[in-house]
């Protein structure tokens, strides 16, 4: 797993081949899809956009990003430009 800081926000992701994954909002479409209660919350909490707070969750935060890269490394970059954007070329 190769953790990188992306875009203008400095947001935290994943490289998964030449794409970037979003691991904070991977996580809130992966606690959607899965129907858990306010996933947005959630994965502010368990996988911050913020690459200290994902450091600071140690072991339980490197779990959790290895679930997002499972779920999104084959999904195509997204032409959507919106807040929910997961996959980056």
């Amino acid at each position: 797993m190769k953790i990188v800081v992306f875009g203008p926000e400095r947001r935290v992701g994943a490289l998964a081949g030449e794409r970037v994954i979003d691991l904070n909002r991977g996580m809130a479409r992966y606690l959607s899809e899965r129907d858990e209660a306010n996933p947005e919350q959630q994965a502010a909490t368990r996988l911050s956009s913020r690459l200290l707070s994902l450091i600071e969750r140690g072991t339980a935060g490197l779990e959790d990003a290895e679930r997002v890269i499972e779920q999104f490394a084959k999904m195509p970059p997204s032409d959507d430009r919106g807040a929910n954007r997961v996959v980056y070329a």
